[in-house]
């Protein structure tokens, strides 16, 4: 059968959110498919997918872990990293006290 644009358009939104859902970009797969509803309102597929990954898009958004893991983790990192410049001003000042400490007793033993 000659299918029209629209549902040509709609086939395409439709592939593009199941390659989006396989991905994990639930988000975009549920605007996807909400374009192709409206070119397509009447097909049950279209409307079936619809429903799941949006029920799956409000149980993600209820983790707030997923949320701030990543705000937790460049916290950490930075909290590391700070931590390590400490330490190694630390040993360079502990170096230059040795350094300083021998030149002074080379220079009593001359």
């Amino acid at each position: 059968g000659a299918a029209g644009p629209a549902t040509w358009a709609a086939k395409a939104f439709f592939r593009r959110a199941t390659a989006r859902e396989h991905l994990g970009y639930v988000s975009d797969a549920v605007a996807d498919l909400a374009a192709a509803r409206r070119l397509v309102p009447g097909d049950a597929g279209v409307a079936e997918k619809l429903e799941v990954l949006r029920r799956r898009q409000r149980q993600s958004e209820l983790k707030p872990s997923a949320m701030f893991a990543g705000i937790l983790e460049r916290e950490l990192a930075q909290r590391q990293r700070e931590e390590q410049a400490r330490s190694l001003e630390e040993k360079k000042r502990r170096r230059e006290e040795r350094l300083q400490r021998q030149s002074a007793s080379a220079a009593e033993g001359s």
